[in-house]
């Protein structure tokens, strides 16, 4: 008998379409239920590849063995007419059975569920389809998010190396042209949540994902990088680098390089981005890491313990600019967060940007730096230059867009401002501090139906954000809603506390609901809170709303002698309008250096 016929007869032919017809099922089921599980994409590469391993051990196996009425036997003890008449037909039957399943789920793969997407909805033909229903357009190809590469390590304080090197890598990536790099913020709101790759592009409008881990012990380091399509999960590149700490600016050269050589061969090169400046001892850049790690803690412990560390790097590296870069911003946001003083913070920023900029005018996070000093200043000009001058520098820098929006809408320049900040939104899409001030900008110009809708959106990222809430509630009010305006109100109210801007936005918001005795009730608690940063702003805020021009004028004066953050909105503010014509108004205007006109 022939070697042909020898397989038909032993039924090898028939257990390979079972099996292949099988594998196949298993495979196509898989690629749906996987995703509904959060599994990772590797897991279906492995079953995929066990399957395939097993194909040849199934055909050995029906080489060597026979199916019978008694069970399995070996062939040799089988007389072949026993075989063919009891094996057979129950594997005939098998066969059929999941060839058709195979087919069914073919057709119901390939056929319906196509069409089910590419059939235009019956109303296409006589309508255009609403703005809501059109598909969510299509990620560029030359886009990439970095997510939190994961600490590996049995020290879990070396947390710190690891956000820091994924911020070091998101960083440089940023600074290549033509290529779309979501901000730190949106990227790390993934940190510790193992996400699948098709949500985080689908959320960031990606089509690439970088992802990895780092291990660090002592002084020898293993960090694991691959670059997977989102779309598909289909890695593009991947490596690990076995090395020792004094090689991590060597690691993130290569792992940029290697990067862009992926990706290149489907986008065609891009441009070769100088490396940033770096300091001429290790130790120096991991108190750098350590020190940003806490910066954005955001907690008082946080930031002291930041200010700490960027002054030891300091100490170790007098040359080394993004030190002081650092330094600069952790006194600027230790005034933000009222932990020191205006003049105190002002005095040390400037000294640290300055040192900063003398160091390596390049750095486009010190002439932001300088860009925030100089707009609580209130000197509008150089301020606006210094943001410029750091998008010149990096175009993609999220920070330097989001503060310069909030210096345009001061300056009354509202529509730029609009443009600006939804520059810093498309940068940053998860972002529930830019989404938030995006409904602003949009409050400042007017458009207060867009307000709203942008603060629902920013509520959906972050349901318990009172920003938004407070933002969605001063748009409200701008509409006539004012109970829908209150219902936001209370929420802050209950989330703040009775803290100076959430008492004068109510108040004015009941004052001009014609609750007055509310509104007065409300400025009382106000105003016994003397010493508190901003209560001559909101208590002018609320005589406004209570028509009390000559109270509210006084309460303003007093807020710029205060040099209160809130009066660099006096040229927008909508809730003061009606206290725009008087000449005192104006003056108040001049004094903090706004365009009169």
């Amino acid at each position: 008998m022939s070697f042909l016929g020898e397989l038909k007869r032993r039924n090898v032919m028939k257990v390979g379409i079972a099996y292949a017809a099988t594998g196949w099922i298993v495979v196509e089921i898989a690629s749906v239920l996987f995703p509904i599980f959060g599994a990772p994409t590797w897991v279906l590469q492995v079953l995929t590849t066990l399957l395939l391993i097993g194909f040849p051990v199934a055909l050995a196996f029906a080489w060597v063995f026979e199916l019978t009425p008694e069970g399995l036997k070996r062939e040799s003890d089988v007389s072949q007419q026993s075989a063919a008449a009891a094996g057979t037909p129950r594997l005939d039957f098998i066969i059929v059975g999941l060839l058709i399943v195979a087919v069914g789920l073919f057709i119901t793969d390939r056929m319906v569920l196509d069409r089910s997407e590419s059939r235009p909805a019956a109303s296409d033909t006589v309508a255009q389809p609403d703005a809501t229903d059109a598909p969510a357009p299509k990620a560029p190809r030359n886009s990439i998010a970095v997510l939190p590469f994961v600490n590996m390590s049995t020290d879990a304080d070396q947390e710190f190396f690891a956000d820091g090197l994924t911020e070091d890598l998101l960083n440089r990536l940023s600074k290549v042209p033509g290529l779309m790099v979501p901000a730190r913020t949106s990227s790390f709101s993934f940190k510790g949540k193992n996400p699948d790759l098709r949500e985080v592009g689908r959320s960031l409008g990606v089509v690439n994902v970088l992802e990895g881990s780092v291990r660090k012990s002592g002084d020898t380091l293993r960090i694991t990088a691959q670059l997977i399509d989102a779309d598909s999960g289909y890695h593009l590149w991947s490596e690990s680098y076995d090395r020792r700490v004094a090689d991590i600016f060597a690691i993130q050269d290569e792992i940029t390089a290697m990067i862009m050589q992926a990706l290149s061969d489907n986008l065609g090169d891009f441009e070769h981005v100088a490396a940033p400046a770096r300091p001429a001892d290790p130790e120096v850049y991991q108190l750098v890491l350590r020190a940003r790690y806490h910066w954005n803690q955001r907690t008082e412990e946080g930031l002291n313990k930041a200010a700490e560390l960027f002054q030891e790097a300091i100490r170790r590296d007098p040359e080394y600019a993004p030190a002081y870069a650092g330094l600069a911003d952790s006194y600027l946001t230790r005034f933000d967060y009222g932990q020191m003083s205006w003049e105190d913070s002002t005095v040390q920023a400037r000294a640290a940007a300055s040192k900063a900029l003398e160091l390596d005018d390049s750095l486009a996070e010190a002439h932001v730096s300088l860009a925030h000093i100089l707009l609580h200043e209130w000197v509008w000009q150089k301020a606006e230059t210094e943001f410029r001058k750091a998008l010149e520098l990096n175009p993609k820098y999220v920070v330097a867009h989001h503060w310069y929006a909030l210096c345009l809408t001061a300056l009354g320049r509202v529509e730029e401002a609009v443009r600006t900040m939804e520059r810093a939104q498309q940068l940053d899409p998860l972002s529930t501090r830019i989404n938030a001030d995006l409904g602003m900008a949009y409050l400042a110009a007017g458009r207060y139906a867009e307000a709203v809708e942008q603060e629902a959106r920013t509520l959906e990222l972050a349901p318990g954000s009172a920003t938004a809430h407070w933002i969605r509630g001063m748009a409200l009010e701008q509409m006539g809603h004012f109970e829908q305006a209150e219902a936001d109100m209370q929420l802050v109210l209950a989330a703040w506390g009775p803290e100076p801007p959430i008492l004068g936005s109510l108040g004015h918001l009941l004052a001009v609901a014609g609750r007055h005795e509310e509104a007065r009730s409300l400025l009382s608690q106000l105003v016994a809170k003397e010493g508190q940063a901003d209560i001559a702003f909101f208590a002018a805020l609320i005589h406004a709303g209570l028509n009390e021009e000559e109270e509210a004028m006084h309460w303003l004066d007093r807020a710029v002698q205060e040099r209160s953050g809130s009066v660099r909105y006096l040229k927008i503010e909508p809730r003061l309008a009606g206290l725009r014509g008087q000449p005192g108004y104006r003056s108040l205007m001049q004094r903090v250096g706004l365009p009169l006109e």
